[in-house]
């Protein structure tokens, strides 16, 4: 496939992911049809169905985030230390605090889950049940977070947290 083809594809599901949040500031997730985030997308329906024939909503935004936490970790370390790692993710949960506040106010709360877990696929020393039990921790954290409207800094977190270690 070529590269114009690639962007022009990203592009369109960028566009609906975007739209399926502008519509879930003014209504639940069940009452959204594809029609809808077709026409406010601009494209037709077919369009989501062509990028997601067997997917759902959660689907598109799902992989819409992972884009955004994937091009965002690009410009990181990918060799920092655990403490590092927790403030990227913190840094990026935060940067885009206004999807997360979107989600949770929509009960998409599995999607939170989802999105912490994948972005905890570098930490590759650790096995799957640590990194079960870390992305559940975060999960928690975040909904904490949300809760508090993101009032304490990821900075902030992350020497609280440092705080903890035992001498």
């Amino acid at each position: 496939m070529k590269n114009n083809q690639k962007e022009n594809d990203f592009f369109t599901k960028e566009i609906m992911a975007e739209a399926l949040l502008r519509l879930l500031n003014k209504k639940p997730y069940d009452d959204i049809k594809v029609v809808e985030i077709a026409d406010t997308a601009g494209v037709s329906r077919s369009s989501f169905y062509r990028y997601f024939n067997k997917s759902t909503k959660k689907d598109l935004i799902l992989e819409y985030i992972i884009y955004l936490w994937d091009i965002y970790i690009i410009n990181k370390d990918n060799k920092s230390s655990l403490d590092k790692a927790f403030l990227i993710l913190l840094e990026f949960i935060y940067n885009y605090k206004d999807i997360f506040i979107i989600l949770n106010k929509s009960g998409l709360n599995d999607i939170i889950f989802k999105l912490i877990y994948h972005m905890e696929k570098d930490l590759n020393d650790l096995e799957d049940v640590v990194k079960a039990f870390i992305a559940g921790s975060i999960y928690g954290l975040v909904n904490y977070w949300i809760s508090n409207d993101f009032k304490t800094s990821p900075e902030e977190i992350v020497d609280i947290f440092l705080n903890l270690k035992r001498d």
